[in-house]
């Protein structure tokens, strides 16, 4: 299954989604749990950015690319933002059959900006934000995206990788997760996958290495064989 970005404008008030202007693939090339992610031109095969040991299925894809695209030169996305961009975060077989997972809408005015995000992992949030002169496609996602993650003035550090995750222990031996000490998107799965309450505060270590091993197969025995299990 792959995951495309689509950035589409509209200078006019006028029906329709737009003019797409940027597409690309967010690509990883490992089943690991930490692996590089890579932003790709869909046209040219052109790499626009990338990231090191990214740790997966701990953040929304969208928070992905905003990272990367605080990496990225590309023209396209240099030229002055129309007055409405679209952000769509899309999966699917292949980039002509694909679904839109998570949406960011973005107008832009003279002096200030309006995001509105919407994603099946928990948010769905609108806000506007004063800025001091005309932005470029790039700077306005970003603003946008930053507004709306609340990340504040700086991109936030990565993530722990979730075979980072500690195993707890009860005083009976039994080991557990706790949920407080795993990302939200990842909350999200195990309540969406695994029937885990949302008001769960942990998860016991069975349930979550059946977890870990669904996302990357083989993950927790070659984990056991480095203990020496």
């Amino acid at each position: 299954m792959g995951v495309f970005v689509a950035v589409l404008q509209k200078r006019r008030a006028a029906i329709g989604s737009g003019e797409q202007i940027f597409r690309a693939a967010l690509s990883c090339r490992t089943t690991e749990a930490v692996g590089d992610y890579l932003l790709v031109d869909l046209t040219t095969r052109r790499e626009f950015a990338r990231i090191a040991r990214y740790p997966r299925w701990t953040e929304s894809g969208l928070t992905l690319f905003g990272r990367l695209l605080h990496r990225t030169d590309s023209p396209v996305l240099s030229q002055s933002a129309a007055r409405h961009l679209r952000v769509a975060l899309q999966v699917g077989p292949r980039p002509t059959l694909v679904i839109e997972a998570e949406v960011l809408e973005v107008k832009c005015d003279s002096g200030w900006i309006n995001a509105s995000l919407l994603s099946p992992f928990g948010i769905g949030r609108q806000i506007t934000v004063d800025v001091p002169r005309p932005l470029s496609v790039r700077q306005a996602i970003l603003t946008a995206l930053a507004a709306a993650l609340e990340w504040g003035g700086a991109l936030p550090p990565l993530p722990a990788a979730l075979t980072e995750v500690p195993m707890r222990r009860r005083p009976d031996g039994e080991e557990y997760v706790l949920l407080s000490d795993v990302p939200a998107l990842t909350r999200h799965c195990l309540h969406r996958h695994f029937g885990v309450s949302p008001e769960a505060l942990h998860v016991d270590a069975a349930l979550w290495l059946a977890f870990m091993h669904r996302l990357a197969p083989g993950l927790n025995q070659r984990r056991a064989s480095a203990n020496g299990a």
